[in-house]
């Protein structure tokens, strides 16, 4: 950078005061409509949150390490994570601790990325044979306890730091993707194919962990809701057999979803791909929201012509959109999709994906504040 060059103010360029309400999300997800149209995401990567708050923002690491694998986030973290927030626009800030499968990670140098950046290739397997199954050392009672612990003090920290009217959202492990990380999408293939009990067996330990992790937070007061991460689609179809899917993933997917809905608490899809194939299945589990849109599968609008009225839709405004278009584009596709999802149904604003550290920042406040002012 030039010596005469300027940093942007990036918290120069909100346009709006902050007036958070944690019902305006929960309407949403109730399909109703708002006045004031509330933003969702699902996180917004570390780089961001320091272009807003400056440099000394999380510091790393940003997860402290609680044994037998598990983890949770620093409270200054999460502290600075509520201030983003806040100063963002959104009724709810998050904590996204979760119960860690002990797997085989692929880690690449990235040049958008200071740490460089974790990819679970098709071909790295976990989990190979039945002898690995029986050696892998699943997270017992301990261990989905003490993560279910460290997520609950990360929702008290979050809460803490939550200005008032905010609500704190956290995050389930979907199934689907846990078995999808453990085998590899070219490893399920072929077990399915040569060993379809041990992938049955495999798919009903993580969702019994997963559940058991889910009765144990649902009890804490301090969180209002929860996103399940659970990406189960490519651009053109999902990624295994609907009838697969319906004896396996989508019963645990309807008992967390009641777990979630009987304590009072918010349930939101994350799922990226084309679910053509299963969203009366995705209806059906019990889920209030889906989340995750991508122009060159279907744009939410379209979407939102034909499920919308059976589950609320929040995201949409396509990550590469908000990175290669200009600032007037972008006010326009803002308006548009609010025009088309937000005036008769519940719906929330935001990326169709999340704020990634490779965004035009600039772009997204941009349509941030854009939306602020369709709403009034």
């Amino acid at each position: 950078m030039k010596k005469n060059d300027k940093k942007p103010d990036y918290a120069g360029m909100i346009e709006f005061t902050p007036d958070p309400d944690f019902e305006r999300l929960r309407r949403a997800a109730n399909r109703k409509t708002n006045r004031i149209i509330p933003f969702f995401e699902l996180y917004a990567d570390a780089p961001n949150i320091r272009r807003l708050l400056g440099p000394q923002a999380m510091p790393e690491p940003l997860q402290t390490d609680l044994g037998e694998n598990q983890s949770c986030f620093k409270e200054e973290v999460i502290k600075d994570i509520a201030e983003y927030q806040y100063r963002m626009g959104f009724d709810f800030t998050y904590a996204i601790s979760g119960v860690s499968f002990t797997r085989t990670e692929n880690h690449h140098t990235d040049t958008t990325k200071e740490q460089g950046r974790d990819f679970f290739s098709s071909d790295v397997i976990t989990i190979k044979t039945r002898s690995d199954y029986e050696k892998y050392k699943w997270p017992d009672v301990h261990a989905i306890k003490k993560a279910a612990e460290g997520a609950v003090q990360n929702y008290r920290e979050a809460k803490k730091y939550a200005r008032p009217g905010m609500g704190v959202i956290g995050r389930i492990p979907g199934p689907f993707e846990e078995i999808i990380m453990l085998l590899g999408y070219e490893g399920i293939a072929y077990q399915m194919a040569d060993d379809d009990a041990l992938v049955s067996e495999i798919a009903r330990r993580i969702g019994e962990t997963l559940y058991r992790f889910t009765e144990i937070v649902c009890a804490c007061p301090g969180v209002d809701g929860f996103w399940m991460g659970e990406d189960m689609g490519f651009k053109t179809s999902i990624m295994l057999p609907p009838a697969w899917m319906r004896a396996h993933i989508f019963p645990w997917h309807k008992k967390i979803a009641r777990l979630c809905r009987d304590a009072g608490k918010l349930i939101i899809l994350h799922s990226c791909g084309n679910l053509d194939l299963i969203y009366d299945d995705i209806i059906d589990s019990g889920f209030q929201a889906k989340h995750s849109f991508e122009d060159t599968i279907e744009p939410v609008w379209s979407v939102q012509k034909r499920i919308g009225s059976l589950i609320a839709l929040f995201g949409g405004l396509d990550v590469d959109f908000i990175t290669r278009k200009t600032r007037e584009e972008v006010i326009e596709r803002t308006k548009y999709i609010l025009d088309s999802c937000a005036c008769e149904t519940g719906y929330a604003f935001g990326s169709g994906n999340s704020v990634a550290d490779y965004i035009n920042f600039e772009n997204y406040i941009t349509a941030l504040n854009t939306a602020r002012k369709w709403s009034h």
